[in-house]
């Protein structure tokens, strides 16, 4: 298993990083991959508030130009040989200070994907 947690809209070279976690992922293993979707309401909400007014990252920690949108993920580890199995949208509320499970994608988001098992051939 191969947890990619708020790290791919950091790296310099998004192609790649996904090619090297793609094949270091075995046959039939999973990676989750979390990160922010590049929507107007993840600029407003992640990149604005999240650090210019509720102080919960330090000022300049992403560029919203490099957050990547769920079917661009979906498209880059497709073509690394791993499928896309579920979308699920991570809400926070900042009142509870607790993120929660959703199916908006809106903001932050998580992928599982797997890489298939080779098939077997069938004996006769």
């Amino acid at each position: 298993m191969i947890l990619n947690t708020e790290v791919i809209e950091h790296v310099a070279n998004v192609d790649r990083f996904v090619d090297c976690c793609c094949r270091m992922l075995k046959p039939g293993g999973i990676m989750i991959v979390a990160t922010l979707n590049r929507t107007l309401k993840s600029f407003l909400f992640a990149k604005v508030a999240g650090e210019y007014i509720l102080g919960l990252l330090p000022r300049g920690t992403h560029d919203w130009r490099r957050f990547i949108k769920p079917a661009e993920l979906r498209e880059k580890l497709s073509r690394s040989g791993v499928r896309v199995e579920e979308f699920a949208g991570v809400a926070f509320n900042p009142l509870s200070n607790r993120f929660r499970i959703t199916s908006n994608l809106g903001v932050n988001y998580m992928a599982v994907a797997h890489r298939p098992a080779p098939r077997l051939a069938a004996t006769t």
